[in-house]
């Protein structure tokens, strides 16, 4: 389930897996991506930091609590965007 998340992600965000070793770890689209995964799965923040290459798990749970304050405008735009594109993911 979970890797049928991030890959349905990826898509709507216009990634793909190679694109996560260039981007910085603390890429708004990665956390939007861990976010998805940490609220929609069990996964564990440590598995989440290494598929997405955020590094440290802590990471993870900061990119967590960023995305759902939403308080950042472009995440909460993606977050729409990756949110109509995960319906029908099981």
């Amino acid at each position: 389930m979970a890797r049928k998340l991030l890959a349905a992600g990826l898509e709507a965000l216009g990634l793909h897996a190679e694109d996560l070793s260039r981007t910085r770890k603390s890429d708004g689209r990665k956390q939007l991506l861990a976010w998805l995964v940490r609220m929609q799965t069990t996964m564990r923040n440590k598995w989440i930091g290494q598929e997405l290459q955020m590094g440290h798990e802590i990471n993870v749970s900061r990119a967590v609590s960023r995305v759902a304050r939403g308080e950042d405008k472009e995440l909460r735009r993606l977050k729409k965007r990756v949110e109509v594109a995960i319906k029908g993911v099981d």
